[in-house]
């Protein structure tokens, strides 16, 4: 389509047709720059990309790319993409204010059902820009042969083409005027005017070029991006040229927002005389979520409008974050133990957070922050402190830190386990003769932690029977010895003792047998 083109590719796909951000974003920059050497002008004049995400929706990750490109006069040529005949189907980065999205039409002008439809979901206002032959087109194919293929992905070469046959006779066109003339010269399709099925109509490379003769107008915008926070204002320059002699006055206006979420006006709203310059003053409500917002800054003059981008960026304010570590503890009661709980930035935060728990009974412990509070980024140590008598269980605590109306929370889990002992004896069984004497190991062991004595003393014993301990309190752990005297009158049978240890309110018991013949 351009005879004297020469044509350069980046790969930004492997092998196996996966791509990664970092890949897709140097591929762009390679493009201004192919041999690495700033001195030399050998940056492309059109960039074809007849790729798309393959998620819907609107992603911003490379519009720096494409307006990058823009600035430098290249104007990025995208496929629309092949899902189809649903509306908003056309995927970023063609979604993308600064793409020129191509749709696909077969040897009759007809859309092909494949090809993607708006409208935009990051505000353009129409979507595909231009459609161009897209069906059963004859192309190279991997193989170094040559092959029948459709799709969009052949519809935006044929628009790239069309640009470079443009360039070779206005070299001089910036990006926007280029994307103008492409629209301007297109062959109406479809329903009367642009539309997003067809944009603005059928690729016509005679008529683009007829059209950059007529007077006609460019429309900038200055900076690319402002920033504010909610309810401030970002303030742009929107400027105005003709071509071609044109003189006429254009009407400035501004899509991209709702009421909802900012007023703004342009200073003065008519630029007269065919070039001039306005201020857009953009005023944010108090309400407007934090994010980037893609604008469409538009000069009318009759039926011709030209159109210029920008982006509105709404920082998110300042905020922190809490987090609690470890996320569980336990401990045995009367005790204690300790978190360590970690304040972070967001977005430039410096205030004072300050720290309270929630979530732990009266009877269960007692807490203590060191520091109380955190100013800006550090940590402070929480301390649980429970008493000998706290009920075991596992309760949730909830960390919160506050600074003036912001607050936030981690949760943490305390397992509480009880002290007590445990109580044994052996052998479980002594078998005498009347008159002798049994003995048993009776052995005491610490549960959660317990140190405490545990008193010993025994029931059941048979009639003529005594019993005696040989340490008595037993520490905690410990051991002691039951010996069981009987004398000539105990009667000969089996009986069952009961060893009793009680320690303050925890008692515990465990029988043995005693057979006496």
């Amino acid at each position: 389509m351009a005879p004297d083109a020469r044509w350069i590719a980046v790969k930004i796909f492997n092998d196996r047709g996966a791509a990664t951000s970092t890949a897709i974003h140097r591929g762009f920059q390679w493009l201004l720059d192919p041999d690495g050497n700033p001195d030399t002008a050998d940056a492309a004049d059109v960039v074809n990309d007849s790729w798309t995400l393959s998620m819907g929706g609107c992603n911003l990750d490379f519009q720096p790319d494409l307006a990058m490109l823009r600035a430098a006069g290249i104007l990025p040529v995208f496929s629309a993409g092949n899902y189809g005949p649903a509306t908003g189907t056309v995927f970023s980065p063609a979604n993308n204010p600064q793409a020129f999205a191509v749709g696909a039409t077969d040897n009759t002008d007809v859309i092909d059902p494949s090809s993607s439809r708006g409208p935009s979901a990051c505000g353009q206002p129409i979507v595909p820009r231009a459609v161009a032959p897209g069906v059963s087109v004859r192309t190279t194919d991997l193989y170094g042969l040559y092959t029948v293929a459709s799709g969009t992905s052949l519809a935006a070469p044929h628009v790239a083409g069309a640009l470079a046959l443009l360039l070779s006779a206005f070299p001089d066109l910036s990006a926007d005027r280029q994307a103008a003339a492409l629209e301007g010269g297109a062959m109406d399709l479809g329903p009367s005017g642009p539309d997003n099925d067809y944009g603005y109509g059928r690729l016509d490379a005679l008529a683009a070029y007829r059209w950059l003769t007529m007077p006609d107008f460019t429309v900038s915008a200055s900076p690319s991006t402002a920033t504010t926070t909610p309810g401030g204002t970002a303030t742009y320059t929107v400027s105005v040229a003709g071509v071609n002699g044109f003189t006429d006055a254009v009407t400035l206006s501004l899509a991209g927002l709702s009421a909802a979420q900012a007023t703004w006006s342009f200073t003065p709203p008519v630029v007269s005389g065919g070039s001039g310059s306005g201020r857009l003053d953009v005023t944010t409500t108090a309400g407007l979520a934090p994010g980037s917002y893609p604008l469409t800054l538009t000069g009318t003059n009759g039926s011709t409008s030209r159109s210029a981008y920008a982006t509105l960026v709404v920082p998110a304010p300042p905020d922190f974050t809490v987090a609690a570590a470890p996320a569980s503890r336990t401990v045995p009661a009367g005790d204690t133990t300790t978190y360590t709980v970690t304040v972070g930035t967001l977005n430039g935060f410096t205030g004072n957070v300050a720290l309270s728990l929630t979530g732990l009974p009266g009877s269960v412990g007692s807490s203590a922050f060191n520091p109380t509070s955190v100013a800006g980024v550090g940590s402070s140590q929480l301390t649980i402190t429970t008493p000998a008598t706290a009920p075991p269980g596992t309760y949730p605590l909830v960390v919160t830190g506050t600074s003036g109306s912001l607050s936030h929370t981690a949760t943490v889990m305390l397992t509480v386990t009880a002290r007590d002992f445990t109580l044994s004896a052996s052998p479980s069984t002594v078998t005498v003769s009347r008159g002798q004497t049994a003995s048993y190991t009776v052995s005491v062991g610490s549960v959660g932690g317990f140190t405490g004595s545990v008193s010993l003393s025994v029931t059941g014993l048979p009639a003529g029977a005594s019993a005696t301990f040989s340490t008595n309190p037993v520490g905690t752990p410990g051991s002691s010895t039951l010996r069981v005297r009987t004398t000539s009158s105990t009667p000969r049978a089996a009986f069952t003792i009961r060893v009793i240890g009680t320690a303050g309110a925890l008692v515990h018991q465990v029988p043995v047998t005693l057979t006496v013949r």
